[in-house]
């Protein structure tokens, strides 16, 4: 999934970097608001965003969001499928190997 998250690297008092990541949490519907659940909110991203790469991160989102919502699509379609499969392979009677836990 592409997400947007901030690193933070940060010095120890030996001098050794640590570094800490921030994920933003993706807009999400609301029963006052519905807002698309494949993209973030801009305001939000902007917090973190120097002014010179705003124009930037507009043009990533739109196109994360683009992909985001495809790939719900096609995970919908490989669901589906592999719920065809099963039943075709039941009907003929045929077992499916066991599939690995992803």
């Amino acid at each position: 999934m592409l997400e947007w998250y901030q690193r933070v690297w940060k010095r120890d008092a030996k001098g050794n970097r640590t570094q800490s990541i921030i994920t933003f949490a993706s807009a999400t519907r609301t029963s006052a608001a519905p807002i698309s659940v494949y993209s973030y909110d801009m305001g939000d991203l902007f917090k973190f965003a120097p002014e010179w790469s705003r124009e930037r991160v507009m043009e990533a989102e739109t196109e994360a969001a683009s992909f985001r919502r495809q790939a719900h699509y096609c995970s919908s379609m490989l669901v589906i499928l592999g719920r065809m499969e099963r039943y075709l392979a039941d009907c003929a009677g045929e077992s499916l190997p066991e599939e690995d836990a992803a």
